[in-house]
């Protein structure tokens, strides 16, 4: 409630449009815009009509903007809003505190920012100020160059919200009651690939499923999580030590690595992180399996399933210690996709994967294996 004069002003909280589960969806980190696709996704129009049913339908909601104007914006991906509430205006003004405070206060459950959460809500820029779903301790901290008198780049005479790809999908908890799981836990290893080439032709196995993130399967937890993924993932880079580390390359002559075996864990997601180009990537084991060997094995036939990606997004496989990706599967939003390819195997016997936007359930089933020969070892596509 805001004061102006003697005159208070009452302003609504949103009204939760279904039963919530005791489950919450994963809490936001940051991805940045990287893609053009300005239309306003899903969970942005759920929102959006969310905000117009609370505040009233005179409510102004911009949203989209051409990809080639200014720098990294979330309106570019169809997942910002601009809610034009004025801090100059009392009703406005009120409007935005009320919000705010449903938003990042204790939800229904006690759960500070649990209504943030099951939202989606990546970050939010108002009166000068910034908060990010993200970084939560951080509390509001003031916007970077705003100019003295400038409202619409002060964030006076609007409200921007940015959506993390789960919230832009419009799956979130908030919309039908179900959280989204959780996302895979990333993983990395010093192996490296095998050295040498692969033979002409697969020796076919009868098809296993080696990975399923959807139902906790083949999982690898790897064996040295100091490393990174470098920059898979469509543009991809080499693979290096950790992002606090000076960069330090793992070179073909490291002595083949055990891997931990897979093990079962909860239903989880592959997650891109946004951060720099890096990508979190799983690792699965494909070696000791069906009828592929545990030794001697240079590369993989893979089907691979992408299942419910959040974003519109590109599944890439590759080997721990090889530069090169391959694009797999090209996936919309909340669709799935299907895609097969080669991939070189690692001394440790497993391989790579990672999604390019957002969140997705991967699949993974292995149809053949090469042994060594005389053709270039490097990911390649099947069409």
């Amino acid at each position: 409630m805001v004061g102006v004069g003697n005159v208070a002003i009452a302003a609504p909280v949103p009204r939760v449009p279904h039963a919530l589960p005791a489950e919450y969806d994963p809490v936001a980190s940051y991805e940045a815009q990287s893609i053009c696709s300005p239309t306003p996704k899903p969970g942005t129009l759920r929102l959006i009509a969310l905000l117009k049913k609370t505040y009233g339908k005179n409510q102004y909601m911009g949203t989209s903007r051409p990809c080639g104007s200014g720098g990294t914006s979330e309106h570019k991906d169809g997942r910002a809003i601009d809610w034009m509430t004025s801090i100059r205006s009392p009703k406005g003004r009120a409007n935005a505190k009320a919000f705010i405070g449903w938003l990042i206060g204790p939800d229904s459950a006690g759960v500070p920012r649990g209504n943030a959460t099951r939202l989606g809500i990546m970050y939010i820029g108002w009166n000068n100020h910034f908060w990010r779903a993200y970084s939560p301790e951080q509390g509001w901290t003031k916007l970077d160059g705003c100019p003295e008198g400038n409202d619409t780049d002060c964030h006076r005479n609007h409200m921007h919200i940015s959506l993390t790809w789960d919230g832009a999908s419009g799956r979130t908890s908030m919309w039908d009651g179900t959280a989204l799981a959780p996302f895979c836990a990333s993983a990395g290893t010093s192996a490296v690939v095998m050295p040498g080439g692969r033979s002409a032709a697969a020796t076919p196995v009868t098809p296993f499923r080696a990975l399923s993130t959807r139902h906790g399967t083949g999982l690898v937890a790897g064996t040295d999580f100091g490393f990174g993924w470098g920059d898979h993932g469509g543009d991809h880079g080499g693979f290096w030590g950790s992002r606090e580390d000076p960069p330090v390359p793992i070179y073909p002559t490291a002595p083949p690595v055990p891997t931990e075996p897979p093990v079962p864990v909860a239903p989880c997601r592959v997650h891109h992180s946004g951060w720099h180009g890096d990508a979190d990537g799983v690792l699965t084991k494909v070696t000791g399996q069906g009828t592929v060997p545990e030794m001697g094995v240079m590369a993989v036939a893979i089907n691979v399933t992408a299942q419910g990606s959040t974003a519109p997004a590109k599944i890439s496989v590759w080997t721990p210690g090889q530069a090169d990706s391959a694009v797999v599967v090209k996936v919309r939003m909340n669709h799935n996709g299907k895609g097969s390819a080669v991939v070189p195997v690692a001394t440790d016997g497993t391989i790579a994967l990672t999604t390019s936007e957002g969140g997705v359930d991967l699949a993974v089933d292995v149809t053949g294996y090469y042994l060594a020969g005389d053709r270039p070892n490097t990911p390649t596509i099947v069409r």
